[in-house]
């Protein structure tokens, strides 16, 4: 049996977990898989916390590319993906502990089809209660979710093996030449939603991203997110997802999704700050200030959201001209419409948060540009 199996890299990004990686490094050395058959590569995101050092002396087996920097999620991967022979890449978050079937699982479900270029585990809280990912879906507009997030982990629930929209950066496995051959996760967009990004060029190629639950892991939730400031999470998920549908979205759709999905992100702006109304700051009356005497702690919290958000949308237009670069190589090599996508999207007409206003304004936009009918 060991014969067969191939040989997988498992890369873990790392930035100032030394608490947490422990637990996931001990959980992978308990796994039913080969050890000649196995690569373990730690990237470290110039932590401060002597990661580098406990992980070197105390897994001398791991591989440990130290960086002078946090370069994020996207890049890092890349780069350990660049640097192993294995047959299979698998990309794992540092504060996770695997179940000791999880690697074969993985193995095990993207081999039994070319077709199917990743797979993702089943992910649940640290104490199985409770769970973290039981599949991916999306919205028409790109937003992301994770089925059934906080649900109780009930015997049967979320059990279903299945092709799903994309797969989960935290715990999944794809083929290391498939992966570099596509371009690997989208470096410009450093953290969050370059997993999405990667799912939907590979089903625009052809391929599926399936979801395995017989592949578990236990999740720290946020234990590294909650790390980076809220402020600069934000410019990163506003950006994020707009990007994805500038580079993936058909000529036909683009015009009709971009428009609505920008108006909307203001609006989810709007709802976090929600007492933030324009009427309240008197235009007529603001001189130009003078930026010495204005101390940075008088910007209260809501508008440090509001200027985030604003970074967001800066980015946006500034990398405009590269994004449609990568977008027309995008477009001249796929092999689906974007109604395939659509397909996989259970909640593609449920907004993404709870909000009258939000609500009210998603459903205006789906009427005004008709996208009620597509998929239907």
């Amino acid at each position: 049996m060991s014969q067969k199996l191939p040989k997988v890299a498992i890369i873990i990004i790392n930035f100032n977990g030394k608490k947490i990686v422990k637990d996931c490094l001990d959980s992978l050395c308990r796994i039913k898989y080969p050890k000649n058959k196995l690569e373990i590569i730690i990237v470290d995101n110039g932590s401060r916390d002597g990661s580098v050092g406990f992980i070197k002396n105390n897994y001398p087996t791991v591989k440990v590319f130290p960086l002078k920097k946090n370069t994020g999620f996207a890049s890092p991967n890349n780069y350990a993906s660049r640097r192993t022979k294995s047959k299979y890449v698998v990309f794992l978050n540092n504060d996770m502990r695997v179940d000791q079937d999880w690697l074969i699982s993985l193995v095990r479900s993207i081999g039994q089809d070319k077709r199917i270029a990743t797979v993702s585990s089943k992910i649940l809280s640290w104490d199985g209660k409770k769970i973290d990912h039981g599949g991916s879906d999306s919205d028409i507009f790109m937003n992301a979710r994770l089925e059934g997030y906080g649900e109780k982990n009930k015997k049967g629930v979320f059990n279903k093996e299945q092709e799903i929209l994309f797969p989960s950066g935290g715990s999944m496995i794809i083929e290391r030449k498939l992966f570099l051959d596509v371009g690997g996760f989208d470096s410009d967009f450093f953290a969050y939603y370059e997993d999405v990004d990667l799912g939907v060029r590979l089903k625009l190629l052809g391929y599926k991203n399936y979801f395995n639950p017989q592949s578990i892991v236990f999740h720290h939730h946020a234990e590294t997110s909650k790390k980076l400031p809220v402020e600069k999470i934000r410019v990163l998920q506003i950006r994020n997802v707009i990007w994805i549908i500038i580079k993936n979205f058909s000529d036909e759709n683009l015009g009709k999704f971009l428009a609505p999905a920008l108006i909307l992100s203001l609006q989810r702006t709007f709802s976090v700050v929600n007492n933030f109304r324009s009427k309240k700051y008197n235009f007529l009356k603001i001189k130009y200030p003078d930026k010495k005497k204005i101390p940075l702690h008088v910007i209260s919290r809501k508008e440090m959201i509001l200027l985030s958000d604003l970074l967001g949308y800066s980015d946006i237009i500034e990398m405009w001209g590269k994004f449609l670069q990568k977008r027309e190589a995008i477009q001249s090599k796929r092999k689906i419409n974007d109604e395939e996508l659509f397909k996989l999207m259970k909640s593609k007409f449920i907004p993404i948060i709870k909000d009258k206003e939000y609500a009210k304004l998603y459903n205006v936009l789906l009427k005004t540009f008709k996208l009620y009918n597509t998929n239907e």
